[in-house]
C-alpha cells in the first residue's frame, strides 16, 4: 500500500504532527479526533513512521470492534 493511502487513512481518525528530533528521526504524534488521546511514534525515516502509524490505526479498530 502507498504512503499516500496510508496517511488518507491515518487521517481519517486522527490528527497528526510530523517532526524531525535532534538525531534525524521522524516523530509523528497521533491526536484522537474523537477521544483526544495522544500516541507518539518514531522511526528511521518517513515509511517506517507511516507504517508503524498504519499498524497501530489498524489494532486500535480491532480493539474497538472486539469491545462492541
Amino acid at each position: 500500500m502507498r504512503n499516500t493511502t496510508k496517511l488518507k487513512i491515518i487521517l481519517q481518525k486522527y490528527s497528526v504532527t510530523l517532526d524531525m528530533n535532534a538525531d534525524e528521526s521522524f516523530v509523528l504524534v497521533l491526536f484522537d479526533k474523537k477521544t483526544n488521546e495522544m500516541k507518539q511514534i518514531e522511526g528511521k525515516n518517513y515509511g517506517a513512521v507511516l507504517a508503524k502509524a498504519y499498524s497501530h490505526i489498524l489494532k486500535s479498530l480491532k480493539e474497538e470492534t472486539e469491545i462492541k
